[in-house]
C-alpha cells in the first residue's frame, strides 16, 4: 500500500483530500488523492473527517492502514451520501477500530437502513443477509449495519481543523437520502451516486426518481464553475466537470426519452424496450446487468404519473 501514497506538501499545515481504498491509482498533487473505490477522505489538521464507508470492512482496513502512513490524526467524522451496502459495509471498521465520534447523513437514509411501507427490497436486514451468502468471506455474520448518529434534513455545515464541509441533500434521486458534500475551500464536490463516470449508472432502486435525479444534477453543474474536481460516486474523479455530469444526465434523459412515448402510446415494457436503439450505451460497462432494470424503473415513473 506504501507504494500508492504520496505524502501531500500541505500535510500539517492546510487540508488534503483522499479519494482512495484498496490501492490508490492516481495523484493529484497538493489537495487531491484518488483512487477507485468510492471512498473519500479530508485531512483537516487536527482532525481526520472520512467520506463515504467502503464497501467491505477488509477495504476498510486497507483504508486505514493507508491513513496512518500520512497521520496518526484521530478520525472523527464520517460523512455518508447513502445508505447503499457498497457505500457503508465497511463503515464498522472505522468505528470499532477508529475511534470515528459522528457519522453524518440525511435522514431518509433511515429508509434504507429500517425499511418502510414501500421499501420492497431496499430492507437493510434481507439484503445483508444476501450478501452474507453470496459474498462470504468478505461480508459474514459480524458485519453489520451502522447507523448515521447525526441526520440533517436539506443541509448541514460543519468545520473542522479550519475546512469547511456543506453538505446538501438532493434527494430522493438515486436513493432517498442522497447528499452531496462541498468542500468549498478546495473547489471539490463528492457527489455519491448522483454522478457516475465511465459506467452505466444504477436507477433500479424503489427509491429512485430520475426528475428529481435530473434536477439534482442541474444544481451540481451550476456550481461548476467554482469546481476544480467532482469525485463520483463511481469511477474517477475528473477535472471536467460538465463532462462528468453530462455522462449520468445523458444517460437517464435518453431513458425517459425513448420510454415516456411508449408510455402515453399505452405500449408494453417489452415493446418499448425492444424498439429502442441501445447501440449508444450497449458496449459501457454493466449495460448487460443494469439497462434493463434500469429502463423499467424509468418506464413505471412517468406510467405512475399519467394515472
Amino acid at each position: 500500500m506504501k507504494r500508492y501514497i504520496e505524502r501531500s506538501p500541505m500535510h500539517g499545515k492546510h487540508s488534503a483530500c483522499l479519494y482512495s481504498n484498496m490501492c490508490l491509482n492516481r495523484i493529484l498533487r497538493g489537495h487531491v488523492t484518488v483512487g477507485p473505490r468510492r471512498t473519500g477522505t479530508i485531512l483537516a489538521n487536527s482532525d481526520y473527517s472520512e467520506v463515504e464507508g467502503p464497501k467491505l470492512v477488509a477495504y476498510s482496513f486497507e483504508l486505514l492502514q493507508a491513513i496512518r502512513e500520512i497521520t496518526d490524526q484521530p478520525i472523527r467524522v464520517a460523512v455518508i451520501s447513502h445508505y447503499h451496502a457498497d457505500h457503508i459495509y465497511g463503515l464498522q471498521a472505522f468505528v470499532d477500530h477508529a475511534g470515528v465520534e459522528q457519522i453524518i447523513a440525511q435522514a431518509r437514509t433511515a429508509d434504507y437502513r429500517d425499511g418502510d411501507a414501500i421499501s420492497q427490497g431496499e430492507d437493510a436486514l434481507r439484503r445483508l443477509e444476501q450478501r452474507r451468502a453470496v459474498l462470504f468471506p468478505w461480508v459474514d455474520g459480524n458485519t453489520r449495519i451502522v447507523a448515521a448518529t447525526r441526520t440533517f434534513e436539506s443541509s448541514y455545515q460543519f468545520e473542522t481543523g479550519g475546512v469547511g464541509f456543506e453538505i446538501r441533500h438532493l434527494g430522493p434521486a438515486h436513493a432517498s437520502g442522497d447528499a452531496v458534500m462541498l468542500v468549498g475551500d478546495y473547489g471539490v464536490l463528492f457527489s455519491g451516486d448522483l454522478v457516475y463516470k465511465g459506467r452505466i449508472p444504477y436507477l433500479d432502486s424503489p427509491h429512485t426518481d430520475v426528475f428529481k435525479w435530473l434536477d439534482g444534477l442541474e444544481q451540481i453543474a451550476s456550481a461548476a464553475p467554482e469546481l476544480r474536481f467532482l469525485i463520483p460516486g463511481h469511477g474517477e474523479p475528473s477535472a471536467d466537470i460538465a463532462s462528468s455530469i453530462a455522462a449520468t444526465r445523458d444517460y437517464i434523459r435518453f431513458l425517459v426519452n425513448g420510454l415516456k412515448p411508449a408510455v402515453e402510446d399505452f405500449k408494453t415494457f417489452e415493446e418499448a424496450y425492444s424498439e429502442i436503439d441501445w447501440s449508444p450505451y450497449a458496449e459501457m460497462p454493466v449495460f448487460d446487468a443494469s439497462n434493463r432494470g434500469n429502463a423499467f424503473r424509468v418506464f413505471l415513473e412517468p406510467e405512475a404519473q399519467s394515472i
